[in-house]
């Protein structure tokens, strides 16, 4: 039998419609599997049930063991990947919701929140009065996007832009100067990474890196 219609919605909601295991926003071609077959005992329970795209509900298949080609998966296997990619999806979930902005539509496969490791300060440089002063920071987050830059005088920047918890953001900026030496920087508020920017503020001060985020401001002059 099929799962009641409660433990469909709940999972499929708890997922976001996207497959557990390849994180593809399935939507419509998404189908809820029994991770123990009801062949073989398997319950209609939230528990029991995994949302897969096509695809993969394809390749996880019925579980054997015994089967001597590929690697089959397993339900500790299937378990796992449900549950990780629940936890991804209530953070997601977390930080939208605390950040009051209706317009924002990003799927959660951008919200996995991974320990990101960046160097600041001067990451190499030819010139003499430029000593080399680099520091790692680590910090978990989930990156939302990144711009390029040529400039004048043989000068580059790139940007990235990261969520973290509290529905807060960082950037992280490394430019070349001259072909010299380089630089970066990873900032929040007065450039400092303990004081991280609100979307506002991101919006207000990095428009074009929110905008390649989709996270560009909305205004609505007139209903």
């Amino acid at each position: 039998m099929p799962f009641p219609n409660a433990v469909r919605d709940a999972v499929l909601v708890a997922a976001g419609r996207c497959c557990c295991i390849c994180h593809t926003l399935a939507g419509r071609n998404i189908q809820v599997h029994h991770i123990v077959q009801e062949a073989d005992g398997g319950p209609n329970t939230i528990e029991n049930a995994i949302p897969l795209c096509l695809r993969c509900h394809a390749d996880a298949g019925h579980y054997n063991p015994h089967h001597p080609l590929g690697t089959k998966y397993s339900p500790s296997e299937l378990r796992r990947h449900r549950d990780e990619w629940f936890k991804i999806c209530a953070a997601w979930a977390t930080a939208m919701s605390s950040l009051r902005v209706e317009s924002i539509t990003l799927p959660p496969a951008c919200a996995r929140f991974e320990v990101v490791v960046r160097e600041v300060g001067t990451l190499w440089s030819r010139l003499a009065n430029k000593p080399v002063s680099r520091e790692v920071i680590r910090f978990r987050g989930a990156e939302l996007g990144g711009l390029s830059q040529q400039g004048a005088y043989f000068n580059s920047d790139e940007w990235e832009l990261f969520l973290i918890r509290g529905g807060r953001f960082l950037v992280y900026h490394k430019r070349v100067e001259r072909g010299d030496w380089c630089w970066a920087r990873l900032g929040g508020k007065w450039g400092e990474p303990d004081c991280p920017l609100s979307l506002e503020e991101v919006q207000e001060e990095y428009p074009a890196l929110a905008t390649s985020a989709g996270l560009e401001r909305v205004r609505v002059l007139e209903l």
